[in-house]
Order: C-alpha cells, then sequence, then structure tokens
C-alpha cells in the first residue's frame, strides 16, 4: 500500500503576505485573487489568499482597482522595479488598465471560442455511431419501401388499376345529394325529439333520471357540422 502523503502546514499570516508580495513584485503583472490563488497551484487557501492580498493593498504594498465586481491587484511600481531582475520600465495605471481591457478582449474571444466547440462536440455526439447506423439504414429503408406500396397503391387506383371502380363525377355528385338528404332528414328528427324532450323536461321533476332510465344517447356527431353539410 503507498505510503500516505503528509498534509502541507499551512502557512502563517506572515509568510502567506511575504509569498504573494514577492511573486507579485516579481511577475508585475495585474492579478485577480482567483489568479492568485491559481498561480500558487494550491500552496495556501482561496481566503488566505484574499485576506493576504487586501492587507498588503492596505499597507500600500499593493495597488488595487475595481472593475465591476472584480478586483485587480499589481506591485507598487517603484517596489517591483527595483526588484525587478530584467530591468523592465514602471507602467502607469492606464497602461495597466489598457492590458487589462486586452486581455478581457481575448477572454471574450477564447469564450465565443469554446461555446462554438461546445456546440460542435453537441453536433458531433448527437450524430449516429457507426454501430449504430445499420440499425437506423435498416429502419429507412423499412419507411421507404411501405410509403412506396402505398404510393403504388393509390397511382393503380387513380388509374383503375387496382381492381377499384373509380366513380365519375356525377356519381360522385350523386352520392352528395343522397348524404345531404339524409342528414336533412336526420336533423328534422332529432329537432322533433329535442321539442318533445323539452316539454317533457318542463313537466318531470327528474328529467335527467328519466333520460337514464330510457337509455336515451345523445348524437355524438355535431349538430352544427351536420347542419353545415346537410344545408339545413
Amino acid at each position: 500500500m503507498a505510503p500516505k502523503k503528509e498534509k502541507q502546514q499551512a502557512p502563517t499570516v506572515d509568510e502567506a503576505e511575504a509569498r504573494i508580495l514577492a511573486y507579485m513584485i516579481s511577475q508585475n503583472r495585474p492579478y485577480s485573487a482567483t489568479d492568485v490563488f491559481q498561480n500558487l497551484h494550491g500552496a495556501m487557501s482561496r481566503p488566505v489568499v484574499n485576506r493576504a492580498l487586501a492587507a498588503l493593498e492596505t499597507r500600500g504594498q499593493l495597488d488595487s482597482k475595481t472593475f465591476g465586481k472584480q478586483v485587480i491587484y499589481v506591485a507598487k511600481q517603484t517596489e517591483a522595479s527595483g526588484a525587478a531582475e530584467d530591468g523592465s520600465d514602471e507602467r502607469s495605471e492606464e497602461e495597466i488598465a489598457a492590458e487589462i481591457e486586452q486581455l478581457k478582449t481575448e477572454d471574450a474571444a477564447l469564450t465565443k471560442q469554446a461555446a462554438k466547440l461546445k456546440a460542435d462536440l453537441s453536433e458531433v455526439q448527437s450524430t449516429p455511431r457507426t454501430d449504430e447506423l445499420a440499425t437506423r439504414t435498416a429502419e429507412l429503408d423499412g419507411q421507404i419501401e411501405k410509403a412506396s406500396k402505398r404510393l403504388d397503391f393509390l397511382q393503380a387506383a387513380a388509374s383503375g388499376n387496382a381492381g377499384l371502380p373509380l366513380l365519375s363525377s356525377a356519381d360522385v355528385a350523386k352520392l352528395r345529394a343522397e348524404l345531404a338528404k339524409m342528414l336533412k332528414e336526420w336533423a328534422r328528427r332529432r329537432k322533433m325529439f329535442m321539442d318533445m324532450w323539452a316539454v317533457i323536461r318542463e313537466n318531470v321533476p327528474d328529467a335527467k333520471a328519466l333520460w337514464d332510465d330510457l337509455g336515451i344517447e345523445d348524437d355524438a356527431v355535431s349538430y352544427e357540422v351536420v347542419r353545415q353539410n346537410a344545408k339545413v
């Protein structure tokens, strides 16, 4: 069994502040508390980093500038310039702000690129896998075959080759006239019954119970639909 890792001892307040100050001076770049925490690779907790940065800023060893909800810290340029080994020049607040704006622009571009890559990934994931293509192809072939048979039948019926008698326009008109006649008669009889039932309902205490006892069923077809079709 592998030996257990020894738990790293948390730095004291002074150690944390000294290390963070040294880091900020050596880097001489603007960082947020999150940037510092991540760049130190977990050497100290996020609350410790936050408190150390705030304390260094309060003592005047760091400068800070707030952008929206985010606070950006940078080493005092006099300290950073004196401690830098590469002889880097001091930068003004305007230069730091310009660099921050540039970083924001780069971040927005990367965010947009990440969104596009995520959309491309979703599209790829929604595409059937190679092992699913055979099953999907068979399903589509079955649907095509069924539709083709239906189309062949309809084309044969239209040409009179499906064994079904074709109706002429006169036949269709005759059938429509007969249907209208029957619907009209149906509507007339229904009206007679409803008039009679209205009289019964006015003179019977429990008309609904009588309706149920007689087993009367109302028509499922809308009377208005029948009236329009039959021109009643």
